[in-house]
């Protein structure tokens, strides 16, 4: 089964090199929405893209900047959105500012003339909102998924998938909690039961090297586990880091505590690895997720705990998003009377902001 995890590694990993690069022109919104594909015009205070879904005439007043392919296109267009935004009023100055290319003066001299312009919008606050919700000084993210099957026939088997997710940026700082519960039933068995409760925590000293943490709690009563406690930390690098591919490992060490239903009460040093790896496919139309960790103890390396979940992700709209996903464990030194290894079968369909 490990064998079969890695190779799904592997395959993902090939994905993320020979994935098709994404359209080359892109319109970013100000809602945090972007289109991409081919800008065919620019006229009439709208710009006109053509993507694979279809081609859409966006008003300026949504537009907060946009991105072409050639020089000389790029250049052209940045001064056509900077000279129509410059007049009357002009609602952000770094949306301005960042579609003129750096290089051309004519189009940076028009965006400086329209940010002199600029008055402070009224619903800035209404638009800050809408990106998501804060507190603690802080904008949060993030994602709740339910998945339910129920079957009926000589038997009945019914299964629950619950997870959620909630993200924020503080300067250098990401943190990220998430929840989950399965519980999966055939007949009068309960086949799975367990939750999960896990904080990450990534401090960014570079533009790709990081400080990793991460606490994980679980609960098993399959696998008899009454509290495993997972604290990790290590250095951590992004392979990849762009808008539609993401790709992370983190290496270090880390304490493993388990109390099992038993009375059995274990602690334990350990060494840790830790890969994680996201993917955007033709302009968001699907998306790949990979992620797993291995803890090895330090005074026993056979006993080693292998977690993984991989799926699918496919938006539909409106923050909607449907994912169908295998959770996939090996606990190569389990409690008396169960097995290594665990696998789960779930899909979802959940809802994501902002």
């Amino acid at each position: 089964m490990i064998k079969n995890s890695l190779s799904l590694l592997c395959g993902l990993s090939a994905l993320a090199i020979c994935a098709p690069a994404e359209a080359m022109d892109k319109v970013f919104l100000h809602n945090g929405d972007h289109f991409s594909g081919e800008i065919i015009s620019y006229a009439d205070q709208q710009i006109t893209i053509k993507t694979t879904y279809g081609t859409f005439d966006l008003p300026l007043d949504l537009v907060k900047g946009a991105y072409a392919d050639g020089q000389d296109r790029a250049a052209e267009i940045a001064r056509y959105i900077a000279q129509a935004q410059a007049a009357p009023v002009v609602q952000d100055v770094a949306a301005v500012t960042a579609i003129a290319p750096q290089n051309d003066a004519q189009a940076q001299e028009i965006a400086m003339q329209a940010a002199s312009k600029v008055v402070a919008a009224p619903d800035a606050a209404a638009d800050d909102a809408a990106q998501g919700f804060g507190f603690w000084g802080a904008d949060f993210s993030g994602n709740v998924n339910l998945g339910y099957n129920l079957k009926r026939g000589n038997s009945e088997n019914s299964a629950l998938n619950l997870d959620a997710t909630l993200m924020t940026k503080i300067e250098k700082h990401d943190l990220k909690f998430k929840g989950e519960y399965n519980r999966e039933e055939d007949g009068d068995t309960v086949s799975v039961d367990n939750r999960h409760l896990s904080i990450n925590h990534e401090y960014n000293f570079s533009p790709r090297w990081f400080i990793g943490s991460k606490v994980k709690f679980t609960q098993d009563d399959l696998a008899q586990i009454d509290l495993r406690t997972n604290a990790t930390t290590g250095l951590g690098y992004h392979i990849f880091q762009r808008e539609d591919l993401d790709m992370k490992f983190v290496v270090g060490p880390g304490y493993l505590h388990e109390r099992l239903e038993n009375d059995k009460d274990d602690s334990e040093w350990t060494y840790n690895w830790a890969f994680g790896y996201n993917q955007k496919f033709y302009d968001d139309l699907f998306r790949l997720f990979h992620e797993h960790s291995l803890n090895t103890p330090a005074e026993n390396t056979e006993a080693y705990l292998f977690e993984s979940q991989s799926g699918i992700r496919v938006p539909l709209r409106r923050g909607i998003v449907a994912t169908g996903q295998v959770d996939f464990d090996w606990d190569n030194e389990p409690a008396a009377g169960t097995v290594e290894d665990d696998t789960i079968y779930s899909l979802k369909l959940g809802y994501e902001w902002p």
